[in-house]
């Protein structure tokens, strides 16, 4: 693909030096929120912005009548509105794609002739540093409508807004994709899982439905170690990685962004996880307790005290399969079964886990045949994650470049195909 290039921060001459509210017409919510949502028109919030760049719906369901609306003293956003969010997050924007109306957390924009609203949209996307520079140092991050309005824009003539759009657009596309393609092998995980091991349960109390050569015991009958985590503070600075409760996600450990301690080679060693270890976050809220996750690599890391390392009898039951078990939807409800709650904080006994909690156990053949399934899928899933990654981290280059005017589109003459850009 074919582009022209300009000096670094060198503004193309045909390109104008701008502002939001010189291009376009402010829309600002009104204050109150209405009482009833049982009407037709889309009411939008933050939610409705996240990854999605043409808003037409709720996905909370919430829409308002025009009475509701005039009650209370709202306003509707035209189709064509682009939409941003001023509150908390910022560089968070879509596209009205019919009439919605918008909460107080969201700005409208109202484009002139000048620019086209596919182009704000992505420009108002590459702005969150901006925008928090703006913002300014407060308890809670907020753009008034003076500063919604004072956002700076390279603006380039109309075509080449069009076709930095289309470009741009082409990696949405792409990434909206990949989205729903591990979302959907996500959902044949969950299906596998549910095939594979729990079909035959009818409810939590585990009736006798399940096949003949499975046997149900308590989790304790297969663990052979369990051990609570460090107690001692992290930082920036020691010799060992130390895994946190918030490194567990998904049935998966992440080794990144590790906190560090100081202790002794007898404390690593005896502390040291190893493969295959599942680990459970005992302690925490009570949405997130329960979380549990399998150690999977041979990196020297230790464990804090929120978690418990389990070790288990592998003449008996492999741990990727309990670790399939532990995550699947009847596992956690189970384990949310264990937990006492406190004024803040949930918690799961160790022993009360080891002694209580019953899983069914299949052969050991049978075990590897759904392991091996199971981690085909997750496979997949880790390959589409990556491209996912790999589409987020070219499209934000893409932007820095054209949207900085550093590489100029090619406006061919009318009837003939746009020159593309050259990667």
């Amino acid at each position: 693909m074919k582009v022209r290039t300009t000096s670094i921060n060198h503004t193309p001459n045909n390109w104008e030096i701008t502002k939001t509210g010189k291009i376009c017409t402010s829309i600002v919510p009104g204050r109150n929120k209405p009482k009833e949502f049982n009407g037709d028109i889309p009411w939008i919030t933050i939610t409705d912005l996240e990854n999605q760049f043409w808003i037409s719906e709720s996905k909370a369901g919430l829409a308002v009548s025009r009475e509701e609306l005039q009650k209370a003293k709202g306003k509707t956003v035209p189709k064509g509105t682009v939409i941003m969010t001023c509150v908390g997050n910022f560089g968070i924007a879509g596209i009205a794609n019919k009439e919605l109306v918008i909460n107080q957390q969201l700005h409208g924009f109202i484009c002139s002739q000048k620019v086209l609203p596919e182009y704000l949209c992505h420009v108002l996307r590459s702005k969150e540093k901006e925008m928090l520079s703006l913002a300014g140092r407060t308890t809670v991050l907020y753009l008034n409508r003076s500063k919604c309005e004072s956002i700076n824009v390279l603006l380039p003539p109309i075509e080449e807004q069009r076709k930095i759009a289309e470009i741009l657009g082409t990696w949405d596309s792409a990434i909206t994709l990949t989205e729903k393609l591990i979302a959907a092998k996500l959902k044949r995980k969950k299906y596998l899982i549910k095939q594979l091991i729990i079909k035959n349960f009818k409810s939590l109390e585990f009736e006798n439905t399940f096949p003949t050569d499975w046997t149900l015991v308590s989790i304790g009958k297969v663990i052979k170690l369990s051990q609570y985590g460090l107690s001692i503070a992290s930082g920036e600075q020691g010799e060992v990685p130390i895994l946190g409760m918030q490194h567990l996600y998904e049935g998966k450990v992440l080794l990144n962004n590790l906190s560090r301690v100081s202790i002794s080679q007898e404390d690593t060693k005896k502390y040291c996880l190893q493969r295959g270890d599942i680990l459970l976050n005992r302690t925490n809220s009570y949405d997130l307790v329960g979380k549990v996750a399998i150690y999977d690599s041979d990196q020297t890391t230790v464990f804090a005290s929120y978690l418990v390392r389990f070790q288990f009898d592998t003449s008996k039951v492999l741990p990727e399969f309990v670790n399939y078990f532990l995550n699947s939807f009847i596992g956690q409800q189970r384990l949310k079964k264990l937990a006492t709650k406190g004024v803040s904080q949930a918690n799961i006994n160790p022993t009360v886990f080891r002694e209580q909690f019953l899983i069914p156990i299949p052969p050991l053949s049978e075990q590897k045949t759904i392991v091996d399934i199971l981690r085909k899928v997750d496979t997949e899933i880790e390959i589409s994650k990556k491209y996912y990654h790999c589409l987020e981290t070219q499209k934000r280059g893409l932007m820095q470049k054209l949207l900085t005017g550093e590489w100029r589109v090619k406006i061919e003459k009318a009837g003939q195909q746009l020159t593309e850009l050259k990667t």
